[in-house]
């Protein structure tokens, strides 16, 4: 599985994605997919999460501070005992963003 650290693309009215295999090509275009999931009428963060085989094993909770901007409060992900990331770290905490 490719894992995107930070990624910018703009996009035009037609987009091409060349690139070899396993470079990440499939999963650029599943965000669009899974961003259309969360917002569609039935769908949702959960539900979206949950169509692509997590859930169980996936925690995310989010927040809304006084200026009503969504942040993160809660991320985690574990398999059978063990976790394998737990977000926010100290890190996150000191990112003004």
């Amino acid at each position: 599985m490719m894992r995107f650290g930070h990624i910018e693309v703009e996009l035009g009215i037609r987009n091409l994605f060349v690139g070899p295999n396993a470079a990440g090509k499939s999963n650029l275009l599943d965000v669009f997919r899974f961003l259309h999931d969360v917002i569609k009428v039935g769908g949702g963060f959960q539900q979206a999460v949950r169509d692509r085989g997590g859930g169980s094993k996936y925690r995310i909770v989010f927040n809304q501070d006084a200026n009503r901007r969504l942040f993160l409060k809660e991320e985690m992900v574990w398999k059978n005992s063990k976790i394998l990331l737990q977000r926010p770290t100290e890190e996150d905490r000191q990112d003004p963003m």
